[in-house]
């Protein structure tokens, strides 16, 4: 080995390590940046849910002048808003034209069994009793189309006998037999 070749590799050996250097800084700053992208993409995304609504200016200024909303639609003020409690009178012609619907249903669509036959019909229901089993009162609720009975209550007549729950229908060796 002569001096020059000596000295070239001297020099490539102290290259070397600015080498390794430069290649772990170019490594790091492509991690970062890449990292960077991630997290603006990742913004990105959120960004837009987190917008803050326009304030609306017009309904606020009617609340503040007037004291009430004037451009609720009439749907919503049909359906949600009550204008006045109905009157006595109003109460007893809707209860009566009630029954009559119950009257129609039950006479002409339903098929009531033999033992619910002794049913009564008034104040908006139709109570059935079976003596020694129940008193039910029901009554129709819905569109005309397509009313459906609601259960306004249930009374349970059923009482327990002396013998036990089952009034003597079984004797009690016969439930206790080993």
């Amino acid at each position: 080995m002569n001096e020059l070749e000596a000295a070239q590799m001297l020099h490539s050996i102290n290259k070397a390590p600015f080498e390794q250097n430069a290649v772990k800084f170019l490594l790091q700053q492509n991690q970062q940046i890449t990292s960077a992208i991630n997290s603006l993409y990742g913004i990105s995304q959120e960004l837009p849910k987190a917008r803050i609504r326009n304030y609306d200016i017009a309904t606020a200024v009617d609340v503040l002048t007037t004291g009430t909303y004037g451009r609720l639609p009439q749907a919503i003020q049909k359906t949600y808003i009550t204008q006045e409690p109905l009157t006595n009178d109003e109460i007893s012609d809707t209860l009566t034209r009630l029954d009559d619907v119950i009257r129609m249903r039950l006479l002409r669509d339903e098929v009531i069994p033999p033992s619910m036959k002794g049913y009564r019909v008034g104040d908006g229901r139709a109570v059935f009793r079976v003596d020694n089993e129940f008193e039910v009162a029901l009554t129709l609720v819905g569109r005309s189309s397509e009313r459906r009975w609601h259960i306004v209550s249930l009374e349970i007549l059923v009482k327990s006998s002396k013998e036990g729950g089952f009034g003597g229908m079984f004797r009690p060796n016969v439930l206790c037999s080993p």
